[in-house]
């Protein structure tokens, strides 16, 4: 399944996420979850979420990046 663009709508997006959401609710909780493709995503280095860190370029999260925390 291809991963939406920035500028499509919800209808579009919502039903990725879900997708990935529910993949990612099947991995066991002891095993490390990596999503790794070239999604357009911006994940900020916001402190307060536990999967970014202190390598992330981004001052702030675009709404890609908000889903996929």
């Amino acid at each position: 399944m291809q991963a939406p663009t920035e500028v499509n709508d919800d209808i579009v997006k919502s039903p990725f996420y879900d997708r990935l959401e529910r993949v990612y609710q099947t991995v066991p909780k002891h095993d490390a979850g990596i999503v790794m493709r070239d999604m357009d995503t911006k994940v900020s280095k916001d402190p307060l979420t536990s999967c970014s860190g202190k390598y992330c370029f981004h001052e702030i999260s675009n709404d890609k990046g908000e889903r996929l925390m």
